[in-house]
């Protein structure tokens, strides 16, 4: 998944527990980075909480406590960062630590997860729906240069070959690709119109948008 700036403005205020504000700015201020690596931290200490489940000694379980307080701290994450340390102390000093309190945390940073999750896949949604609609936009477009060629054509203009390689210079990969275009360029450089015009019709009827 790709991360960027969008992804975090949707997070802003949304996640439980966690000051995104306040920790890309303890991350450099790039929004992008530290939407990135929230995620990895979120994933990370979510196994991470499973683990302190299953492992047998509470300094196991206090390393695991501080890792979640250390980077949670740095991620803007007090909540989690807080309610880690108290693991941490209590482990360390010899306090009893019940499964409810390891779950309680293990809850938060599942809860953050998966809200993080939802708007992700929702933001990365709204990207491709955008970037299919900027394609048909240059779909559109290019078709009305096509149109545009065709009555250049039609008319014997004489500068049809200067428009013909303006709309080269903004699609080269098809020219390259197609061997239509190639047929087409070679009739209008042989000022051959009406062989250009048929050339076009053909594009104009191959699935090419």
């Amino acid at each position: 998944m790709e991360f960027n700036e969008e992804m975090f403005d949707l997070m802003l205020d949304k996640l439980p527990g966690i000051n995104l504000a306040e920790g890309v700015v303890r991350l450099g201020g790039n929004k992008a980075t530290y939407i990135k690596i929230l995620s990895l931290f979120l994933n990370s200490q979510t196994k991470a909480m499973a683990s302190m489940l299953e492992v047998e000694t509470d300094n196991e379980r206090a390393i695991l406590a501080h890792s979640c307080k250390g980077a949670g701290s740095n991620m803007g994450a007090e909540l989690i960062s807080k309610a880690a340390s108290a693991l941490e102390e209590k482990y360390n000093t010899g306090i009893p630590v019940s499964e409810e309190e390891i779950r309680s945390l293990q809850k938060m940073l599942n809860e953050a997860l998966g809200i993080f999750d939802e708007i992700a896949k929702k933001a990365t949604t709204h990207i491709l729906k955008e970037t299919k609609e900027e394609t048909l936009l240059s779909d559109d477009i290019l078709k009305e240069q096509l149109k545009y060629l065709q009555t250049s054509l039609q008319e014997f203009d004489i500068e049809v070959g200067d428009k013909f390689t303006e709309l080269q210079k903004k699609l080269p990969q098809w020219f390259c690709e197609k061997s239509e275009f190639k047929k087409l360029e070679a009739a209008i450089t042989q000022f051959d119109f009406i062989m250009a015009e048929e050339h076009l019709k053909t594009l104009n009827d191959q699935d090419l948008f």
